[in-house]
């Protein structure tokens, strides 16, 4: 028994081939088809376009996550005890890649189904898309147990840069539309068309009335944009030096910054001393010093010890700021001189600079003598070295006392105003995910001087200025320090007139495409002569082909004995044959753009 497919027209179109083999495979133009697109192939497109918003929205996540870059490039090396490499650069990459891959991959699925050719996505395509999803699942959650606090840096982002990404979806659902309605158009069942015409307008509307839920501190009227936020060096000038060294403190110096931050220890012989991490691996070269005591405690060292240390070549070898290759040799001579510094050098160094510092003291472990002291210990080298008491911001909840009372007061967490003036605590230092805008305005209200930690980009800093933050700590003091103004700031009527415009725009654009298309249909449907005339010629020429035997025509024999049943159904979908071997060969097919042809034998 010999069946027939739909007998099809070859054109050479080598753009469609090339989209074709570069989707399905379908390297030949018989294996290209016209026919509707298979339900699990839509389903797979479903699943296609799913993990394509997935990967836009982690190539986003890490754009905006580049504010944490260092944190995340040492939690991979200190915690998982890998080799340092620039691991946030590493899965920006990965990211954008893929990102890339999907955007190709769905911009091919949209351009077969504009051309309303048979979508096919090649198993291998398939294959990455679940592999993909599975992975973006199982990061989700990760992400979510080790490193949590991002999730505010993304939700941060959204209030900056939330105007311009709702521009940028109304003008790719703008674009889109052209093939929506397009396939709209197309639907013959009503309920179908009904729910499809409904979902559209409701994402639509969506669109158009975002800016509604996005409260940007950078939109304020332009008398009222607040003074530029100050820096505090965080461990110094930590972004081109080693951290917590005295070259570092004395370029964050250099670089006109408020103050500086760092964390103090205590060794074994009572010398409070600057260190950020509880060991010295990280920042020293402890395991060629004292290969035994790697994980030791840094305040079971002796000072002395401490001292034999070298607490700058480390940046040197490992280059975390990737700037190593612009520093001269002189500078890096000096940087691999650096030794750990005590808290007596950082604050001569600020009083005689004239900076404020912040002094965060951490508790020894038991064994030293001074586990009960420690606080005590810092605050005696404090007044003995004659600095102002205001320029030291102190931290009353932690250790309080008649000594620290001309002290800079400062808190860490978040309390009612009334409390904080009972404790006289004009000053407040939050990390980025402490404090809410909300409470932000709350305090500045109230004259409370606030401190943001870490900020390194520029388009969080960009927000702390708009809110009016009176100061900030960052790691990149030599960048920051040269910014002059926000990233944007438009006034409250300026971006209501552009949001108002987008919208507009796009809903005439969308409009003139609905009428567009609408005339297009009725054209094609109430215009029988053309049909006629073109129904006639095709005739004509498809009779004199078969007396000719011309090979322009192609049609598709299957055989039972070399195809799947399944595939020998899909093949006869909407083909009738008639009486194969009667006098007359009837070739029926029932789409709208068939034709009948009667041959005499």
């Amino acid at each position: 028994m010999v069946t027939h497919t739909r007998l099809q027209y070859y054109k050479h179109n080598y753009c469609l081939l090339c989209i074709t083999g570069s989707l399905g495979c379908r390297w030949h133009r018989y294996r290209q088809s016209a026919r509707n697109s298979r339900k699990k192939d839509l389903i797979i497109l479903v699943i296609l376009l799913i993990t394509f918003i997935y990967m836009a929205f982690y190539l986003y996540f890490w754009l905006a996550a580049e504010n944490d870059s260092n944190d995340f490039n040492w939690y991979f090396t200190v915690k998982l005890k890998l080799k340092y490499l620039p691991w946030y650069t590493i899965m920006l990459s990965i990211t954008g890649v893929v990102f890339g891959y999907f955007a190709i991959l769905v911009g091919l699925s949209i351009y077969n189904i504009y051309v309303r050719h048979q979508l096919n996505i090649h198993p291998f395509h398939v294959a990455v898309i679940i592999f993909t999803l599975l992975n973006c699942i199982g990061f989700t959650i990760a992400l979510d147990i080790l490193w949590t606090y991002e999730w505010v840096v993304l939700r941060l982002s959204l209030l900056i840069f939330g105007p311009f990404i709702h521009i940028g979806l109304v003008v790719i659902f703008t674009i889109l539309s052209c093939i929506l309605i397009r396939q709209w158009y197309s639907l013959d069942q009503f309920c179908l068309k009904l729910l499809t015409a409904v979902a559209y307008m409701a994402i639509l509307v969506g669109l158009y009335i975002i800016p509604l839920f996005i409260d940007s501190p950078c939109v304020r009227p332009a008398d009222s944009l607040p003074s530029r936020p100050r820096l505090f060096a965080h461990r110094g000038a930590s972004g081109v030096a080693p951290e917590n060294t005295l070259v570092a403190f004395q370029l964050a110096a250099n670089q006109s910054v408020y103050g500086f931050e760092s964390d103090v220890r205590i060794s074994l012989d009572g010398i409070p001393f600057i260190l950020h991490d509880k060991t010295l691996r990280r920042t020293t070269n402890i395991e060629e010093v004292y290969p035994d005591r790697v994980d030791d405690d840094a305040s079971t060292f002796t000072f002395d010890e401490l001292r034999k240390l070298n607490a700058g070549s480390w940046f040197l070898k490992e280059d975390p700021m990737d700037v190593v290759g612009s520093l001269t040799d002189k500078t890096k001579e000096i940087y691999n001189n650096q030794t750990i510094m005590s808290l007596e050098e950082l604050i001569d160094l600020a009083n005689l600079t004239g900076k404020n510092i912040f002094i965060d003291v951490q508790i020894p472990v038991k064994e030293n003598p001074y586990y009960h002291t420690a606080y005590k210990k810092a605050v005696d080298v404090i007044l003995n070295t004659g600095i102002l008491p205001k320029q030291i911001w102190w931290f009353p909840k932690i250790y309080h006392s008649i000594n620290t009372t001309n002290f800079t007061q400062t808190g860490t967490s978040y309390l009612p105003v009334e409390d904080l003036i009972k404790l006289h605590i004009s000053n407040f230092n939050a990390r980025y995910d402490t404090l809410s805008e909300v409470e932000i305005l709350e305090y500045l209200e109230s004259n409370i001087t606030i401190n943001v930690y870490i900020v390194n980009a520029h388009w969080l800093y960009s927000l702390y200025w708009c809110l009016g933050v009176q100061s900030v700590a960052t790691d990149r003091c030599h960048i920051l320090n040269k910014i002059e103004k926000p990233l944007w700031h438009l006034t409250p009527g300026t971006y209501l007139m552009t949001w108002v415009l987008v919208d507009i725009i796009s809903a005439i654009i969308i409009i003139t495409i609905l009428i567009v298309q609408w005339i297009r249909l009725l054209r094609t449907r109430f215009n029988p002569e053309p049909i006629s005339l073109h129904s006639q010629q095709s005739m004509i020429t498809l009779t004199d082909q078969y007396h000719s035997n011309s090979r322009t025509m192609k049609e598709k024999l299957l055989f039972t004995a070399d195809q799947p049943e399944e595939d020998i159904l899909e093949a006869t979908e909407g083909v009738s044959n008639d009486h194969i071997d009667s006098p007359t060969h009837h070739y029926t097919n029932t789409a709208a753009n068939s034709v009948v042809i009667r041959v005499p034998q």
